[in-house]
């Protein structure tokens, strides 16, 4: 079996921050979309919310207060690289999203299903805050490329389902 090593995962966030920070800071003509995955946060939860590293072990004891604690390095971790990237292009258009919501409900019983909360904010200096709006994944980049850049892709039918028989089928999510 393989052994979990945590520096893994930060060598991996740090490696594509060091990529985004240095295609952000080139000089192009033409616009660029940049996109970048970081595994923050996610599971498990190296850091606490002052930036001191946990024991894989310590962070998977109490994993709610562990994530809380993680969300909140996280949340500095990304306001510290949006702010690098303001600076390197203060014109920059900014999407902050997450591919799903925080996943240790089967861990946590009674805990409320957070799977679909996705993280999503954009920042676009250029074009007033739009209106609230409710959009999954799915079509996030329909509506962002026909609002900020003037294109017509149609939205696609949408649902969500747990992929999950046990908590399904007890409907205990």
């Amino acid at each position: 079996m393989h052994e979990f090593d945590p520096g893994d995962l930060i060598n991996y966030n740090e490696k594509v921050t060091g990529s985004l920070l240095k295609c952000v800071a080139e000089k192009n003509d033409l616009p660029q979309f940049i996109y970048a995955h970081f595994l923050l946060p996610h599971h498990p939860y190296l850091f606490d919310s002052t930036g001191h590293f946990v024991s894989f072990n310590a962070a998977t004891m109490n994993r709610e207060e562990a994530y809380l604690s993680y969300l909140k390095y996280a949340n500095g971790k990304i306001t510290d690289l949006v702010s690098k990237m303001i600076k390197a292009d203060p014109a920059a258009i900014i999407v902050i999203m997450s591919d799903h919501g925080y996943r240790d409900m089967v861990y946590t019983l009674g805990a409320k299903p957070y799977y679909f909360d996705n993280i999503c904010a954009i920042r676009n200096i250029s074009l007033p805050a739009s209106s609230t709006i409710t959009l999954s994944n799915v079509n996030f980049f329909r509506y962002f490329f026909n609002t900020y850049f003037g294109q017509q892709f149609t939205y696609l039918p949408d649902s969500t389902i747990a992929l999950s028989d046990k908590y399904h089928k007890t409907g205990d999510y």
